[in-house]
């Protein structure tokens, strides 16, 4: 399974969660001043760092002059920042005055975003930690291998050598 498949399916969670949250405060005629501006704010940011880890993701993928380890600082901004909002938004809604299924359809996102957010984390964070510790046992210099992932095979070759 491939590194990417965890912080992939981050973004596109959070892109879809906060962009239909996007959608249906700009459908709720009722949400004004404070609110609206506090609700919209927020759901924006998230949005916006799930583009932002997406285009680095992109770029990771497509470029050679962007490596994993410059992947880390939109996926970690993105990860910290869903677990923050879906923590304390999570108490809140559990403490609020909605019904049992809202309630319920809230916390199961909450979860759902966290551990997703965790598994994008460790995948990235895993990749990156054998990478260095490969590039340490091959004697490379720090700064070039730590930024380029040892290919599965070379890794096979060198062993059975």
């Amino acid at each position: 399974m491939s590194w990417r498949l965890g912080p992939v399916v981050f973004v596109g969670w959070s892109l879809f969660v906060w962009g239909t949250r996007l959608r249906n405060i700009a459908s709720d005629g009722e949400l004004a001043g404070f609110e609206l501006v506090w609700r919209t704010s927020l759901a924006v940011a998230l949005f916006g760092f799930a583009l932002l880890a997406g285009a680095a993701l992109i770029a990771e993928r497509f470029s050679a002059r962007v490596s994993r380890t410059q992947l880390r600082g939109p996926i970690a901004a993105l990860a910290g920042l869903t677990v923050f909002t879906w923590v304390l938004r999570g108490i809140s809604i559990a403490l609020a005055d909605h019904s049992a299924a809202f309630v319920a359809v809230h916390l199961v996102l909450a979860v759902v975003s966290i551990g997703l957010a965790a598994w994008a984390w460790k995948s990235l964070t895993t990749k990156l930690k054998n990478a260095m510790m490969q590039s340490a046992r091959d004697g490379d210099q720090p700064g070039k291998a730590s930024d380029t992932m040892p290919s599965s095979t070379s890794k096979f070759t060198r062993a059975s050598s």
